[in-house]
């Protein structure tokens, strides 16, 4: 008799499941479709030119002004290989990241707090990283950042759940590490992060050897981030990344255009 109420249950769920899941789709594409092909902001047109450098074997930060660490360029680069000839390509890449950390909230939601918890979080997620007023349809590093940022968590979540080990804390630290090259002010959030997490390990008698996998996982994506730039012996343009620079910005080469700045 359980077992046939518990087949019932299961059975009047899934059209649920299923209407929640086509309506969280509907609502995320509704929200975005009549955005993508608007002209690109000052960030972007930041993002595409150091992009253009970067696919043309240049080096964006000794040839441009770029204000973010080098991932963003990496994936505009990425979207305009995939389409060429799409301009807001980026827009369509930066979106799936976003739906792809929206299913990723769900699972760390559904395995912390259980089932009924996870589609009211994907479906308050989907108009909240929109917010404020609902204009961050923009391919910026956020929207990138979210993705790996949440990520993150779900190796997290997945490792307190099921006595995780060495190589839980790998992924976790390959996956904070991209996230810092996207944007640093990631970085007191995911410190919390594992703060936390090297607590749980302490309190539960594991020791901190698995931290050992965090490092390896740590020190890799930034050195194969970075090697492009190194290898062009950029060390002048490096000057002018927000890491180097941040008080003072560099003066912006003539146009040869009378009348541009």
């Amino acid at each position: 008799m359980k077992t046939d109420a518990c087949d019932n249950t299961c059975r009047s769920s899934k059209p649920a499941l299923w209407l929640g899941i086509l309506g969280l789709a509907l609502l995320f594409v509704l929200l975005r479709w009549n955005n993508f092909n608007a002209p690109l902001t000052r960030d972007e047109g930041e993002y595409a030119y150091a992009a253009q450098l970067l696919m043309s074997g240049s080096v964006p930060y000794e040839q441009s002004f770029l204000q973010k660490p080098p991932m963003i360029a990496y994936s505009y680069a990425l979207a305009g290989l995939l389409a060429p000839d799409v301009f807001w390509s980026p827009r369509i890449l930066a979106n799936v990241f976003a739906a792809l950390a929206t299913v990723l909230l769900g699972y760390a939601a559904r395995r912390e707090f259980g089932p009924g918890v996870a589609m009211p979080a994907m479906w308050l997620m989907t108009p909240m990283v929109l917010l404020p007023e609902l204009n961050q349809f923009i391919a910026n590093t956020e929207m990138f950042m979210i993705l790996p940022l949440m990520a993150t968590v779900a190796v997290y979540v997945r490792s307190r759940h099921s006595n995780g080990g060495a190589a839980h804390w790998l992924a976790a630290g390959t996956l904070a590490s991209i996230t810092i090259c996207y944007k640093y002010t990631a970085f007191p959030l995911l410190a919390f992060i594992f703060a936390a997490w090297s607590f749980e390990e302490w309190r539960g008698g594991k020791g901190l050897r698995a931290i050992a996998g965090y490092c390896r996982g740590e020190f890799l994506p930034p050195r194969l981030c970075w090697r492009h730039f190194c290898c062009a012996t950029a060390a002048n343009g490096f000057g002018n990344a927000p890491l180097f620079s941040t008080a003072t910005t560099p003066p912006r080469p003539s146009s040869g255009c009378p009348g541009c700045g």
